[in-house]
């Protein structure tokens, strides 16, 4: 029996979710809920964020506005988020770290409520068949404590594109490489390169 969700789609997930969530972040927004019940598959199976209830449009024209502390869901949100402390886009980031853990583990990092408030690092997988050296690499950036140690969409991506996208073993490269193309024009249709 085969398994629908193999690495070439939780690959293929992944990737539409960053670009996907470099998108809202271009925008000016901050999704702050982004977790594996967020990402809901269509018809073909192309991922879609959903759940935008928590989004946060950042400053426009200089009016700060004072972000909400504390709210998403708790195996997926920043230590900043949970310590009630001021956050960016980047609390985004460090939740996206978690969907690519669950999506190629098929759980969440076992951490409890205090070794997260605590700054404990979340335990990372050994690289497997599952999950290759190059997905837990992007997790642990994703993952850091200091959301300014943390990687943008846009370098995530590119990190994926220069390791191939090989975030687990027998990954269909001409089938995430055509997505990759398709995002990418997609992305400079609306004008949304740098």
């Amino acid at each position: 029996k085969t398994s629908l969700m193999n690495n070439t789609l939780k690959t293929k997930i992944a990737i539409e979710v960053a670009f996907g969530m470099e998108l809202i972040h271009r925008l000016g927004m901050i999704h702050r809920d982004l977790k594996i019940e967020n990402i809901m598959l269509n018809y073909i199976f192309e991922a879609k964020i959903i759940d935008f209830d928590l989004v946060h449009v950042t400053d426009i024209e200089g009016v700060k506005n004072t972000l909400t502390k504390g709210i998403g869901t708790l195996d997926y949100m920043s230590p900043e988020m949970l310590n009630n402390e001021e956050y960016t886009n980047k609390t985004d980031v460090y939740s996206y770290g978690i969907v690519l853990f669950a999506i190629f583990t098929g759980n969440v990092p076992k951490q409890n409520l205090t070794e997260k408030m605590t700054k404990k690092k979340i335990p990372l997988p050994r690289p497997s068949s599952s999950i290759s050296s190059l997905c837990i690499s992007i997790i642990e950036k994703c993952t850091r404590f200091e959301p300014e140690e943390r990687p943008s969409f846009t370098e995530i991506i590119e990190s994926m594109c220069r390791g191939s996208f090989a975030l687990a073993k027998e990954v269909d490269s001409r089938t995430i490489n055509n997505r990759y193309s398709e995002l990418k024009r997609i992305q400079e249709r609306f004008n949304l390169t740098h």
